[in-house]
């Protein structure tokens, strides 16, 4: 029977949610490929966070950069790296009004020397690495699609409550708008809090005495 208009609408909002819950507690790397089709030196890019929104954790990045480079050696390709720094923070402004600067540009700034430091030693040329003040959810595609990307690499958390909705969101956005593939990588230390016991009822079956 085919699907209606109104099916055909709601198909794709549940493989996003899938897709979303695949993301969310999978504790290995999670690769989703938007289109089959062999990779011919891919153009890899990396998005970190080096100021650490929402408590991500400083190793995430690292992990990341080096996920992206072993991936970009095995596969022959370009590996680029990504930084959307947020407007600016209650530091930005105590630093701002210290230094006597506009608050965007000692935003910028800051933002700069965070992933300068974050980059140091990694090989990935000045020209492949990119600071854009913004929203990440929106940049980051964007970006993708100048770059012709095949590939994104970033970083997700999985919380409880408020917190993981605020983190979810750039997640999200990044599944439905990205115009390629990407690859999702959690926290060494995330854990997996999936049932592993079968649910629903059991049928236990006593065998008489011989």
């Amino acid at each position: 029977m085919p699907l209606g208009p109104r099916a055909h609408d709601f198909a794709p909002g549940l493989r996003r949610l899938a897709d979303w819950e695949l993301v969310r507690l999978s504790p290995v790397p999670v690769l989703l490929v938007r289109l089959p089709r062999p990779y011919h030196h891919p153009t890899i890019l990396t998005a970190v966070d080096p100021s650490h929104a929402f408590a991500k954790p400083a190793q995430l990045d690292v992990d990341l950069l080096s996920l992206s480079t072993l991936l970009t050696k095995g596969l022959r390709g370009k590996l680029h790296a990504v930084h959307v720094y947020a407007p600016a923070s209650v530091g930005d402004l105590a630093r701002a009004a210290a230094a006597g600067l506009p608050v965007a540009e000692t935003c910028a700034l800051e933002s700069k020397r965070r992933f300068d430091r974050l980059l140091e030693g990694a090989d990935i040329p000045q020209l492949r690495r990119h600071l854009i003040g913004g929203s990440p959810g929106e940049d980051i595609p964007k970006l993708a699609q100048r770059l012709r990307a095949d590939i994104v690499v970033a970083g997700a958390l999985s919380r409880a409550g408020l917190q993981r909705l605020l983190i979810g969101n750039t997640s999200e956005q990044l599944l439905t708008s990205l115009p390629c593939d990407l690859l999702v990588a959690k926290p060494a230390d995330f854990r997996d809090r999936v049932a592993t016991e079968s649910q629903g009822s059991r049928i236990l079956t006593v065998m008489p005495p011989c």
